[in-house]
């Protein structure tokens, strides 16, 4: 979405958390359902076929002993324990860059008998969250230049001795991260796609510049790179779920080059596919939907959802991250979107197995008079009450 990296900026200052759920990597055998260190989890080893579905949360990490009760409140106001958490890491982000970083954190959703989801950024954290290309690119990676990183990262998660979903490079098709593929164009690899002049690369300023110049350089980029890291990481991790997470709204709109499925890295390197997306409301354009629109959670993940079970019928689904905000003019708006959200899922979606709702209230620089879009479960009464309701349903359904 447009302005999703506003939010971004916030949830990334306070160090965010996500969440995620679990499938045994590309190519990999699933040991009758059990989990890789043999423990009894509240989220059993989820497979295509099973049936299984789980309800996940992102609660903004603040400080250790802070968040840990922020995650108690959080399971006695909705009376649900979740079994996916989100939890960030940067390659260039001091704070969060090495496992060592987080792994109490990881620890702690571990041992709640959670799954923990780990989102990771390929970039610096700076300019509020967003990242610098020219301090981290997608170029760099492939150069190597991250290579040692990477592999103390994939070691210190192989240690955990337990199984962690990581979706690296979120949200590639829109322009909130330094590593969208609209910035890894031109013959540096660096270059924002509008910026690459017209007679670069022998007159293919677009496509000429890095490998099949029949293919987008800033999506050919991003794929070169996952599968880098892929390769890299793999092995060395087992334990890792990957999920490929596109946004649900491709930013900006009618590029074909700038569609996600160009930006797919290929069935042997993921294991679980889902979008992220909001509904923004109507006092917001957030959304990318054309104006000021109330989004249902069919209008926001139907085209995408269903593309993705026709294009990768043998991938689970999960949405890492979702949400409504509040209606200013009615308060019990959000509470029927709750509801209706959770029932289409279950009725309409069979591939998807997990949702993570996200609670968290962000600003909104596109919302009407500056407001702010209060996602959380939490936010009124009614909205409270309906989530209650429709998460416990989800969890317990059968698709």
């Amino acid at each position: 979405m447009k302005a999703k990296s506003h939010w971004v900026l916030s949830a990334l200052l306070t160090m965010s958390l996500l969440a995620g759920g679990q499938l045994y990597p590309a190519g990999a055998s699933e040991p009758g359902g059990q989990p890789l260190d043999g423990s009894v989890t509240y989220l059993p080893v989820i497979q295509r076929d099973a049936g299984t579905v789980t309800a996940g949360v992102f609660i903004p990490l603040k400080y250790r002993s802070t968040w840990d009760d922020d995650v108690a409140a959080f399971i006695a106001a909705t009376g649900k324990t979740h079994g996916v958490h989100l939890i960030s890491s940067g390659f260039g982000c001091a704070w969060v860059d090495t496992v060592s970083d987080i792994q109490i954190y990881l620890d702690y959703v571990h041992s709640l008998g959670a799954m923990p989801l780990i989102t990771w950024m390929p970039m610096d954290c700076s300019n509020g969250g967003s990242g610098n290309v020219a301090a981290l690119s997608l170029q760099d990676i492939l150069n190597g230049q991250w290579d040692a990183y990477m592999t103390a990262w994939a070691n210190g998660i192989a240690a955990l001795g337990y199984p962690v979903f990581v979706r690296w490079g979120h949200e590639m098709n829109i322009p909130s991260y330094s590593w969208a593929g609209q910035y890894a164009f031109g013959a540096d690899g660096e270059t924002y796609f509008a910026n690459v002049p017209g007679d670069a690369c022998g007159n293919l300023p677009l496509t000429g510049c890095y490998g099949d110049p029949a293919k987008s350089d800033g999506p050919e980029r991003y794929i070169a790179a996952y599968r880098k890291v892929h390769a890299l990481v793999a092995p060395l991790a087992p334990n890792i779920r990957w999920i490929w997470n596109p946004n649900a709204r491709d930013w900006p709109q009618g590029t074909d080059w700038n569609g996600y499925n160009n930006y797919y890295p290929g069935d042997d390197v993921v294991d679980w596919v889902g979008p992220d997306g909001y509904n923004w409301g109507e006092q917001s354009t957030n959304g990318g939907y054309g104006g000021y629109v109330w989004a249902t959670f069919d209008l926001i993940f139907q085209p995408v959802l269903s593309d993705m079970a026709s294009r990768h019928p043998a991938k689970p689904q999960i949405i890492p991250e979702f949400g409504s905000a509040e209606d200013p003019y009615d308060p019990n708006r959000k509470a029927a979107w709750i509801r209706d959200a959770y029932q289409t899922a279950r009725t309409n979606y069979p591939l998807l197995r997990v949702l993570c709702w996200v609670e968290e209230r962000f600003p909104d620089v596109s919302h009407i008079a500056g407001a702010d879009a209060d996602f959380r479960a939490t936010s009124s009464t009614p909205t409270l009450q309906a989530y209650r309701q429709a998460v416990s349903a989800w969890s317990s359904s059968q698709p």
